[in-house]
């Protein structure tokens, strides 16, 4: 080969490899050819990635149409950042992705659900002790249900209208009983969409206004005992006590709601006197601070309140007593020369000795008895008289001749006032002297008579008051 040759050959092989580079395959884009199916997210924010074909992703640009999901383009995905949805209706926006080399676009929608809600225009609900309708207002945007609690039997649920599904208005009504529960009391109601899951809560609360109504008048029973009853009117739990163990309390009778009508027993009385108990009527819950008390008093029909007794001779008493039979009573002393009585129980002495002083009922079904100890009073002082003839000093003063002495002695135990002294001769009375003098126990009084007859009899008497009596002690 010569040298012209060989330079033709490599002028050709220079201008075919110019050619060559200048008819390599052209561009193509990652998008090319790539489609993205519309998505749809629920209302969270959360993170998406997609993956767009096998290209290399990093020179291409993502816009979206609206500002709650943005994005972010790596080498082999796309990922896409949506915000919460506080919306009650759903949303949409446009993923716009661009090659910048060729201007190839690929586009999809991104739509993100509904903020799905029960709104309920009150978190409590209150109703009257009378019960009544409950309207409760509602926004949501889903078809919900209402739910009471299986154990709550005072609250009744009407059905729930059904809505679409943008966020619209609706009602429903609970009727709520009277409120005989004794307390005031509540209800948890929930309203839920168990296709989305969707809860919302509130409570019912009723009111109750406390009262008790008891007649709390005295009630008076005898020795035989017996049964009574006591209405009551209430709308609280009531607990029943009494103080007493002989007043027995049976179960109520008769219940309205809370209204009952509360029986007791009386258990018979033994001995004499009366007795009293206490019925309470109190809040069970302690919450109401209502109490009502009722008095009971046991007596015996008839019973002498005076009890044996001692008397002085000519003292007089009345003895004390309670007659419950509506009767007059019969009166009768064993021993009337003793001690008599009449029909009203005054007792009067007669002379030293005891007898037992009866009172009976009329028909005869009730008795007591008191035993009367009458004492004489005179044997208890002394008075004597003499009659000597002599001289006699005494207290500055000086008798002399034929002298009658007459003298008192106290020996009881108690003061007495001397009011007499009166000296007799034979059967007549010679002279006297006035008194109003203490004498005080162990003391004694003379009186001094001058002139009197040496053959004569003599006797002197005194008069004092004793115990509120006036008695006489004579000197023989």
């Amino acid at each position: 080969m010569n040298i012209k040759n060989t330079i033709i050959a490599w002028g050709t092989a220079f201008v075919i490899g110019l050619l060559g580079i200048s008819c390599s395959e052209p561009y193509e884009s990652p998008l090319s050819g790539q489609t993205v199916k519309d998505v749809i997210y629920g209302p969270a924010l959360s993170a998406y990635r997609i993956s767009i074909g096998h290209g290399d992703l990093t020179n291409i640009k993502a816009v979206s149409s609206a500002n709650w999901v943005t994005t972010n383009v790596q080498k082999q995905y796309l990922t896409l950042n949506v915000q919460e949805n506080n919306t009650y209706g759903e949303r949409k926006a446009t993923i716009t992705l661009t090659d910048p080399e060729d201007g190839t676009l690929l586009s999809f929608k991104v739509t993100q659900e509904q903020n799905n809600a029960i709104l309920t225009d009150s978190a409590t609900y209150h109703v009257a002790e009378k019960g009544g309708t409950i309207l409760v207002k509602v926004e949501s945007n889903v078809k919900y249900q209402v739910e009471i609690p299986s154990d709550i039997e005072w609250l009744k649920k009407a059905e729930a209208k059904a809505n679409t599904r943008a966020l619209e208005s609706s009602s429903f009504t609970l009727e709520a009983d009277k409120n005989n529960s004794g307390d005031v009391r509540q209800a948890v109601v929930k309203v839920t969409d168990k296709n989305t899951g969707t809860i919302s809560e509130f409570t019912v609360e009723q009111a109750l206004t406390p009262y008790l109504e008891v007649e709390t008048a005295e009630h008076l029973f005898f020795e035989d005992g017996g049964e009574f009853e006591i209405p009551v009117k209430t709308n609280i739990q009531v607990d029943v006590k009494s103080d007493a163990d002989w007043i027995t309390c049976d179960d109520p009778i008769g219940a309205d709601d809370l209204n009952f009508v509360q029986s007791f027993k009386i258990a018979p009385m033994e001995g004499r006197g009366s007795r009293e108990a206490t019925i309470t009527f109190s809040d069970k819950l302690g919450k109401w601070k209502l109490q009502k008390t009722i008095p009971v008093r046991q007596t015996k029909s008839m019973y002498l309140i005076s009890r044996d007794t001692i008397m002085y001779v000519k003292a007089a008493y009345d003895i004390s007593y309670v007659n419950n039979t509506d009767e007059p009573l019969n009166w009768e002393s064993s021993n009337p020369s003793v001690a008599k009585v009449d029909d009203h129980g005054h007792v009067t002495c007669m002379k030293g000795g005891k007898t037992i002083i009866r009172a009976i009922s009329s028909n005869e079904k009730y008795k007591d008895s008191l035993t009367v100890e009458a004492v004489e009073v005179t044997p208890m002082f002394e008075s004597y008289c003499r009659v000597s003839r002599g001289t006699l000093r005494l207290d500055g003063d000086e008798f002399y001749g034929n002298i009658a002495h007459c003298k008192f002695v106290n020996n009881s135990i108690r003061d007495v006032v001397l009011k007499k002294c009166t000296l007799y001769r034979g059967g007549s009375v010679y002279t006297w002297k006035n008194y109003d003098k203490v004498i005080k126990p162990d003391f004694w009084e003379s009186f001094y008579v001058e002139g009197v007859s040496l053959n004569s009899s003599w006797r002197c008497e005194w008069d004092f008051e004793f115990n509120g009596i006036i008695y006489t002690v004579s000197s023989n």
